[in-house]
């Protein structure tokens, strides 16, 4: 199972007659909700399974979690589930699943505990606050994110547009629908839209493939060509939007230099469009890069102007331990239970294929995450770095 993050957090314990440790489980999962959405894990730390007690299972049935959420934060309900699964000997494994808000959910009434002497009321969060989730930290929440909220926002207004045009536009009987670039080019094909997005970003070094580009591409990724070209602005649009990296890394780990290239590139463009690009260019970069080329680029995110670019690079322990978490990220990825690594090479192309698709209709954290960690095996068996 892979190490904590903004959308996982791992509880070994949790003392259900503890004001504070639950005013502290609200903030997280009001952090890991505006987030995007996420998991946290009771009874487990990032490698052992040390298990719960019944009574605490019962006291973290996601209704009641929920109900607490309720009373402390606002616009809306959070959406929450939960599973179980028994360890033996009278020691469960819970998995509470936290469904990403779509605004961001503020703290509506003061979350306070009294210390040992009952005498100071202690705030866990105030009336205001926002809860964020950067990388494995809970914290409030920047100008930063704040920015890429009003972005995300903009960018997700501007693909159900382009949704409701292909299932709204009625055409007359013998007519077909043509979709071209800005230039009049046809859009039929990957190497069309890869082409057209090329020519763009060779007038616009901001412009990228949408996430939805990238979706639709892998769903046709034995049609794609991988030259050159085609590969730097899949690898660059993919370190911003990753559920696919790793499938464009397998294309390209014959030509690392476009991969350190593309590195460098995202670290220094001016795109805003960089939320998930920070862990990516780490993981990345701790596998395809030189010890020294690998040191400039810590100590560029470390100074960089985006504070979760520094958050991340303050944060890097050294290649090793990244290449471990990757990897042990590979070895306990499941579906539906049954690990992602005992799946045969046309198993995992297949499921990777169906959420793809399925993604195309419907945004899913689950979904994503689970295409990352299906590319990202097939990627591991066919290169042999991990």
């Amino acid at each position: 199972m892979g190490g904590e993050g903004p959308t996982h957090d791992y509880k070994v314990s949790f003392d259900i007659g503890s004001p504070k440790a639950k005013l502290e489980l609200v903030r997280d999962i009001l952090a890991i909700s505006n987030s995007g959405g996420g998991t946290i894990i009771f009874g487990h730390d990032e490698v052992s399974e040390t298990g719960i007690t019944n009574d605490v299972v019962q006291a973290l049935d996601s209704a009641k979690v929920a109900e607490w959420i309720r009373n402390f934060s606002s616009p809306a309900p959070i959406n929450l589930s939960h599973e179980v699964r028994s360890i033996g000997r009278g020691k469960y494994i819970l998995t509470l699943t936290i469904t990403g808000s779509r605004f961001p959910l503020v703290v509506s009434k003061q979350g306070y505990w009294k210390g040992a002497n009952r005498k100071r009321e202690r705030p866990v969060f105030e009336v205001g606050d926002i809860w964020v989730r950067h990388s494995s930290r809970t914290e409030r929440a920047t100008y930063e994110d704040l920015r890429q909220w009003i972005l995300n926002a903009i960018e997700s207004e501007r693909e159900s547009i382009l949704d409701r045009i292909t299932t709204l536009v009625n055409l007359p009987d013998g007519v077909e629908l043509q979709l071209v670039s800005q230039a009049g080019q046809p859009i039929d094909s990957p190497g069309n839209l890869l082409e057209n997005a090329i020519r763009r970003r060779e007038h616009n070094s901001d412009h990228l493939l949408s996430t939805h580009d990238l979706l639709w591409l892998f769903q046709f990724r034995e049609n794609c060509e991988y030259n050159e070209r085609n590969l730097s602005i899949l690898i660059a649009s993919a370190l911003r939007r990753n559920p696919t990296l790793y499938w464009w890394l397998l294309k390209s780990d014959c030509m690392p230099e476009v991969i350190e290239r593309e590195i460098t590139s995202a670290l220094n463009a001016s795109d805003r469009d960089k939320s998930d690009a920070a862990h990516s260019i780490v993981e990345v970069a701790s596998i395809y890069l030189s010890t020294p080329a690998l040191r400039e680029t810590i100590s560029a995110l470390k100074s960089s102007r985006y504070a979760h670019f520094r958050r991340e690079g303050e944060a890097w322990n050294g290649r090793r331990e990244t290449l471990s978490n990757i990897k042990q990220r590979i070895r306990s990825s499941k579906i539906e239970g049954k690990p992602i690594l005992s799946l045969g090479r046309e198993e995992m192309e297949a499921e990777a294929t169906q959420c793809a698709a399925r993604l195309l209709r419907s945004k899913s954290i689950s979904l994503s995450r689970r295409l990352s960690d299906l590319t990202r095996a097939i990627w591991s068996i066919e290169t042999g770095h991990i």
